[in-house]
């Protein structure tokens, strides 16, 4: 029996019911529905026909509870339609269904929402763009012209999905549906004609045409076929003469197709293509291509900004994909890279991302790993073999455990302000979770004087033997023995150090030893060869940038110019 989903959002403004497809992860904001196929059971398409309708939008609106908080910026609202509700999954299993299910319909929603994505920003393909029969520009209007066209056409679908469940559900005598409808544009569903014609009378005060980048239209238009006409003339009368039809085809309950404008989706698409490419340099054992096919074209190491950009320089593909996202042939590679790399990056060392009150937030988190570490070693113990001197029953493991390690307790998540840069709150959010493409190490830059960086893919132990050899080839090769980069690479060791005993701290083949007390004891070796220790080392702290010296006026002003025209060391303001 075939396992099957929909999840859903259980904060929003209306009903959005999803069938997803391979393996996603889910958290609390999008629980799932487990549907069991079987006979007298509807299909999954069928019911997410049903569950995305406008009469279950309507019954969710009833029965769950409105959340504090909406519109734009989550400020207070006089529209019902920005409201937002909490929708619960018990709320959700309540949920009236029909009697019968338009088997036919789903499916060519279905088709459509394939068609959609096959037309959407994020699924274009640039080589499309570049063909050789017409321009780029004009490419790029093709493109946009098949998607706008998708877009119609689902909503015209989506008419006519609610218009069928008002059959379904008993609330009119016949199906006004359409097989075929031609597309529809924003702001020429019935409902919004309604509005337009009441909004023209005086007779109603709304900004859904403003906020949803409509146009209000009064009369049915002409391109239409007559039939389609006619029927729309149907459903407006019954709007209009119908309080159970009216109560529903209202903004509140009809889907609002609130998409990004199809130039910020495109430069998103274009952005995500471009980070694609250069990540891919990295990857060693293809886990970024449906053919498991290793694409990197970079050791497992340390690398620069400046060399990742050189040999970006070689990419025929990534240099069109730049040109278009900068929209400039002569765009500056260089600069390209650096503004990516160091948008999708996190410095490994905590000092480098938190502020203070981030930092104390973290080390209530190391103390809860560590109880979460003893935890584990003596759960280990119920492993051994019974004749082993270590060995543990489980009512044994348990005891210990609370002798020794108590309640481990659960910190505070983080918080925006606990951050540096807004782009690492972003990329790790509030239990800093990482999920940034690249890891950085600032104040340890490469021989070209551009930020160092590493794959974020590689696993604990590979980072650690790639800032090693970076470590060494400082030491031996770049700057020396007293080079300000070996403290910061050493104590990002100290750092990964704690995960290696946990999860590499076998012997390996090569030098013998665990790799765990191998890093140990090159750190306890190289501190001593610093004159440091490890305490040190692990405190380090970045140099203070010089403050700037106030501005004076006069002739004041006129000596400080010339003091910094005689001194080429002096930071101008």
């Amino acid at each position: 029996m075939r396992l099957e989903r929909i999840a859903f959002a259980a904060t929003a403004t209306h009903n959005h019911f999803a069938y997803t497809r391979g393996r996603v992860a889910f958290n609390r904001s999008a629980p799932v529905l487990d549907l069991k196929a079987g006979n007298g059971h509807p299909t999954t398409m069928e019911l997410l026909y049903v569950l995305n309708s406008s009469v279950v939008g309507f019954w969710l609106r009833q029965n769950s509870q409105p959340k504090a908080g909406g519109g734009i910026g989550r400020g207070l609202t006089p529209f019902p339609y920005e409201q937002r509700r909490q929708i619960s999954c018990t709320t959700v299993e309540a949920i009236p269904m029909p009697e019968q299910f338009p088997s036919a319909a789903a499916v060519q929603i279905e088709q459509a929402v394939q068609g959609m994505k096959e037309a959407c920003a994020s699924a274009v393909r640039i080589e499309e763009l570049n063909q050789s029969i017409m321009s780029v520009q004009a490419a790029k209007d093709l493109v946009e012209k098949r998607w706008k066209e998708a877009n119609e056409q689902m909503i015209a679908l989506q008419e006519e999905l609610d218009w069928r469940c008002y059959a379904l559900y008993g609330l009119t005598e016949e199906a006004l549906v359409c097989a075929s409808p031609p597309p529809i544009r924003l702001g020429e569903r019935p409902f919004e004609i309604v509005l337009a014609r009441r909004l023209a009378a005086g007779e109603e005060r709304t900004s859904w045409f403003e906020r949803h980048g409509s146009k209000p239209i009064i009369e049915l238009p002409d391109e239409w076929p007559e039939d389609y006409r006619k029927l729309v003339a149907r459903r407006i009368d019954l709007i209009e003469s119908d309080r159970n039809i009216r109560l529903i085809e209202q903004p509140e309950c009809k889907r609002r197709w609130d998409r990004e404008s199809w130039d910020l989706q495109l430069h998103a698409a274009f952005r995500e293509r471009l980070l694609s490419d250069l990540e891919s340099y990295f990857d060693f054992d293809g886990r970024m291509n449906e053919e498991r096919k290793p694409t990197a074209r970079i050791d497992v190491a340390l690398i620069s900004v400046g060399r990742l950009a050189d040999i970006a320089r070689k990419d025929a593909q990534l240099l069109q994909v730049g040109e278009l996202y900068r929209e400039d042939p002569a765009f500056d590679v260089s600069r390209l890279v650096a503004e990516l790399v160091e948008a999708e990056s996190v410095p490994l060392l905590p000092g480098l991302r938190y502020e203070a009150s981030g930092m104390r937030n973290r080390g209530e988190w190391k103390k809860t790993w560590e109880l979460q570490r003893q935890e584990d070693e003596i759960d280990a113990r119920t492993q051994l073999p019974k004749d082993h001197k270590d060995h543990l029953t489980g009512l044994e493991a348990k005891k210990l455990k609370q002798q020794q390690v108590g309640s481990i307790p659960v910190p505070a998540t983080y918080k925006r302000e606990d951050f540096l840069k807004a782009d690492y709150w972003r990329l790790r959010d509030k239990l800093d979770v990482p999920k940034e493409r690249w890891v950085s190490f600032p104040h340890c830059e490469g021989e070209d004087g551009t930020l160092m960086v590493a794959w974020a893919g590689y696993d604990h132990l590979q980072l650690a033997r790639a800032i090693s050899a970076y470590y060494v080839d400082v030491q031996e090769r770049l700057g020396g023995r007293e080079d300000p980069r070996l403290v910061p690479l050493l104590a990002c060791l100290i750092e990964l150090l704690p995960w290696l005993k946990q999860w590499h701290n076998e012997v390996d083949p090569e030098f013998g030893v665990p790799m765990g007390d191998y890093f140990e004891g090159f750190l306890q070796e190289e501190s001593r060869n610093l004159g440091l220790t490890l305490a040190e080392i692990k405190a380090w702290q970045p140099p203070q940038r010089a403050a700037r010296r106030p501005r004076t006026s006069g002739a004041g002003s006129r000596s400080t110019s010339r003091q910094r025209n005689e001194d080429p060391d002096t930071t101008s303001d």
